[in-house]
């Protein structure tokens, strides 16, 4: 029988203290090639935009919720991005094509979410 590795998460510190985890995106921008440069968001700040775009109803006796995904994607970004040609604020991030958001994002998530196995 084999026996399955821990992947062991990594940080990296400097003077006692983290550094920021970055990635460089390509994105096409005006027909180039340009890299988008994000950072992996602190837990703590992750946390809180789940809970900002989070929206919860009581019905009779039940609670429910559920998650503005939309938003929670153009607030990530809007956070995470710290390098591009273009602004990147909330409003911003609104403009562009549904398409770059989703691809963004799920470059964002690939890159800083825990890797699980199915």
């Amino acid at each position: 029988m084999e026996t399955e590795k821990k992947q062991v998460p990594e940080i990296i510190v400097s003077e006692n203290k983290v550094v920021e985890q970055t990635i460089d995106i390509p994105l096409i921008v005006n027909g180039e090639e340009v890299q988008i440069t994000m950072r992996k968001l602190p837990i703590g700040e992750k946390q809180g935009l789940i809970k900002s775009s989070a929206q919860t109803k009581i019905v009779g006796t039940q609670v429910t919720g559920n998650i503005d995904s939309v938003g929670y994607q153009i607030g990530l970004l809007s956070k995470v991005i710290i390098k591009a040609p273009f602004p990147t604020d909330e409003p911003n991030i609104r403009l562009l094509d549904e398409n770059v958001v989703d691809y963004l994002f799920t470059e964002y998530e690939n890159w800083s979410s825990p890797k699980k196995k199915v």
